[in-house]
């Protein structure tokens, strides 16, 4: 699912900018 895979996108950045 597109949705699904941009959703674990935008979570992965989510926590990169976390990380920063």
């Amino acid at each position: 699912m597109i949705y699904l895979k941009n959703l674990k996108n935008m979570v992965t950045l989510f926590r990169w900018m976390a990380l920063t």
